[in-house]
């Protein structure tokens, strides 16, 4: 993928990405950097919903970048 910015990134998630906890997932991990298994913690739920959570969005989000 091309070198976005950051805002760019949000706008699309916060556009296209309609639940708050994969909000949360994709901007620390498309735009923070931050790891899955960091993020699960952060949140406090598991590595694989985090995962199902990216792996559901992502795809959404990318679509409009």
């Amino acid at each position: 993928m091309e070198d976005l910015s950051a805002s760019k990134i949000n706008g699309a998630i916060e556009e296209y990405c309609l639940n708050a906890r994969a909000m949360h997932a994709l901007r620390r991990s498309m735009v923070d950097g931050i790891s899955q298994e960091a993020i699960a913690e952060e949140l406090d739920v598991s590595v694989g919903t985090i995962k199902n959570d990216i792996r559901r969005w992502r795809p959404v989000v990318r679509r409009h970048l």
